[in-house]
């Protein structure tokens, strides 16, 4: 095991991604990851996706995208073995993003067959504390992978992989369609519950005001450069300071008014925000730097996930620039049969609760049969 320091964060990965895991290792993922998945299919004629073979690709079907799955709590590490078992194989570069490092060592050293994943401390805790889960895309960033862009996903996202293969990696990709609320409108609590929390209209005043107040900086020399260390809640709104850690506040001026033109242009008033559940989120390459300036404002200001995501993409680019991905997101009882609503034209399918859809028998045979057979034969054709 190797822990590496990230900005403050904990780095856990005891295997590179470009090296050959050993034998005893290989043995101990099939046993660990391999043989349940396959053991708990109703009628396992699968060949345990050709094991080891594609683990130890250097080129794999998405190999030139980075995966970060996040975890909203620590309870849900136990899915880690389902997760590798359906992203490793079209996966080279795949990044586990939770709370509570020391948690997710223990849950490794207990579990066994883990010890070749990479997971980086989100740094929050508490029932709320996954509201700026997004900087999970920052800090994955921040490790300058060889990958032409970043997709952030949630751990019940069902990804279809072979969908995203087609998919060009210069845009923003998103799933399309978004709600508007207006800045200006002091709503009542019922309309929707987090507007008048902390984390909504309250955080997204505080955020346009440091957008407006890092836009207007004009530093008196070319290398003016002012840091507040390492950890994001040192930022400032006053003028004379950088309000991310390690960028000058030329670049931070740059990204953040190139954000309000973006968005202007895009909604047609920085008074209307918008808003949407986002769990399938890509951000290309290109657009890394802008990204975790832009995210490192809007975590310091606490504003919650479902405005980061749509906002954010609007804010990077215009309108015309952005993929929209046809993914499902099912509410209420459509829960209780997600496997209804996937087919192999969807992006992604939201949510798959590998704890709960893999013990029912309608869930097995969807996941074991249509879903799995038909993934196994892309990866390995």
């Amino acid at each position: 095991m190797v822990k590496y320091n990230l900005n403050r964060q904990q780095l856990y990965r005891s295997i590179r991604p470009n090296s050959t895991a050993n034998t005893k290792e290989l043995q101990k993922i099939r046993r660990s990851v391999i043989d349940p998945m396959v053991k708990n299919c109703p009628n396992p004629t699968h060949s345990g996706f050709r094991f080891p073979d594609s683990w130890t690709s250097r080129y794999t079907k998405n190999s030139d995208i980075a995966l970060v799955v996040t975890v909203n709590y620590e309870s849900l590490y136990k899915t880690r073995a389902y997760a590798e078992f359906v992203h490793r194989q079209s996966f080279r570069f795949i990044l586990y993003c939770g709370p509570n490092m020391s948690a997710f060592t223990k849950f490794v050293k207990r579990h066994g067959g883990l010890d070749h994943v990479t997971f980086l401390d989100g740094g929050w805790s508490g029932r709320h504390g996954w509201h700026t889960i997004y900087r999970c895309l920052t800090l994955a960033m921040k490790m300058r992978l060889p990958v032409k862009g970043y997709l952030q996903v949630g751990d019940d996202v069902l990804v279809n992989s072979k969908n995203l293969s087609s998919q060009p990696r210069d845009k923003v990709m998103i799933r399309d369609s978004y709600s508007k609320r207006n800045l200006t409108v002091v709503e009542e609590t019922e309309n929707w519950f987090h507007w008048n929390k902390p984390w909504g209209r309250e955080a997204l005043i505080k955020l346009f005001t440091q957008l407006r107040t890092s836009a207007k900086f004009a530093p008196s020399s070319s290398v003016a450069r002012t840091m507040f260390g390492d950890d994001v809640h040192g930022l400032s709104s006053e003028e004379f300071q950088s309000p991310v850690p390690g960028r000058t506040s030329r670049d931070v001026k740059r990204a953040t008014s190139r954000f309000l033109e973006n968005y202007s242009a895009n909604i047609g008033s920085l008074d209307i925000v918008i808003h949407r559940a986002t769990d399938f989120f890509f951000v290309p390459e290109s657009w890394r730097e802008d990204y975790i300036i832009l995210a490192e404002i809007f975590q310091y200001t606490g504003v919650f996930l479902e405005f980061a995501f749509p906002m954010l993409h609007l804010g990077m680019t215009r309108k015309e620039n952005v993929n929209y991905v046809h993914g499902v997101s099912l509410w209420r009882e459509e829960r209780n049969a997600p496997w209804k609503f996937y087919h192999e034209d969807l992006a992604f399918l939201h949510p798959f609760k590998s704890m709960k859809d893999l013990e029912t028998k309608e869930g097995l045979e969807f996941f074991c049969g249509s879903f799995l057979e038909r993934y196994e034969a892309w990866v390995h054709s």
